[in-house]
């Protein structure tokens, strides 16, 4: 079987868990594709990329795409991708998993929004995956959420898709639709509908980045962190102000050894939500039981034991 893993990956997370998903599908002599899209500017830097998309993709049978959860939504530049993909047929087979890393909160209706896509583009989606990470935002405040994830406590996940897609029969095993991965309950549904509306959190809550011009030194750090590469040295200045809009993914400020970057944001107070959320308190509370999984769920001892 031939695989293409396709990844948009701020933080590394999901990175991370693509990588994992290659070499157990390599264990099982899949040939693997991965193709990491963070920091492509010549993605990011225009409207539709699917001819682009279409010269970097090789042949498969299967394709995986993942990508982070922002605000209970799977991030719009993975939607954007997946709307751009080229069309299945040819070289390209119609099976596709897509998979999310989240930062243990939530991982709201990314699944059912990612196979939603997907079967706009023409693929069957009979499998996707779900894995608790290190909330990335968190490494700005006081609690650190879902440190240290992904790691191995990942692998049996991991482990279990890879077995699935190599096994798959085809038909008999097909029954992978957007609403197998519609495990939220009503009012989770409803908050990341009508409140958590990523777009809109970005143009009107999210906190805009600010510089001290007298710490930065214009070594371009965080130019080359940026996931969507819309920072640069211009004139000898840093332009901050760029596009595409900001994602709010904070690597510029943790790369930038002199703290010349920061969000004009109360910390605290977002400090206090983070601890409500994490706690299954406040306006954005904790409940995700599992954790991490592959849909449709099926009863295993193995993922069993990996949730107690």
């Amino acid at each position: 079987m031939k695989v293409s893993i396709v990844v948009f990956s701020p933080s590394g997370n999901t990175l991370r868990v693509a990588s994992m998903l290659r070499e157990k599908l390599r264990e099982r002599s899949a040939e693997v594709q991965l193709l990491d899209l963070t920091r492509r500017a010549d993605i990011f830097g225009v409207a539709r990329p699917q001819t682009l998309l279409e010269e970097l993709l090789d042949e498969h049978d299967l394709l995986c795409i993942g990508g982070p959860v922002y605000a209970h939504h799977l991030h719009y530049n993975v939607l954007r991708l997946i709307d751009s993909l080229p069309r299945p047929g040819g070289t390209f087979g119609r099976l596709a998993v897509p998979f999310i890393t989240y930062g243990t909160i939530s991982s709201g209706v990314s699944l059912r929004e990612a196979a939603a896509a997907l079967r706009r583009s023409g693929r069957i989606t009979p499998f996707a995956m779900k894995v608790e990470a290190f909330h990335c935002m968190s490494r700005l405040l006081s609690l650190k959420v879902g440190e240290g994830l992904p790691d191995e406590r990942s692998l049996p996940i991991v482990e279990d898709l890879a077995k699935r897609i190599v096994t798959f029969r085809k038909e008999t095993d097909l029954g992978g639709s957007p609403r197998s991965f519609d495990y939220q309950n009503r009012a989770s549904k409803m908050k990341a509908r009508v409140l958590f509306r990523e777009r809109l959190w970005q143009r009107r809550i999210y906190p805009a980045l600010a510089l001290d011009e007298t710490k930065c030194r214009r070594c371009a750090t965080c130019v080359a962190v940026c996931p969507v590469q819309r920072l640069k040295v211009s004139d000898g200045a840093l332009d901050i102000a760029g596009k595409p809009g900001c994602i709010h993914c904070g690597q510029c400020i943790a790369a930038c050894a002199r703290g010349a970057i920061s969000f004009k944001a109360d910390l605290a107070k977002w400090d206090e939500l983070l601890a409500l959320a994490a706690a299954g308190k406040g306006l954005m509370p904790s409940h995700e039981a599992p954790k991490s999984a592959v849909y449709p769920l099926r009863a295993s001892l193995e993922q069993q034991e990996t949730q107690a």
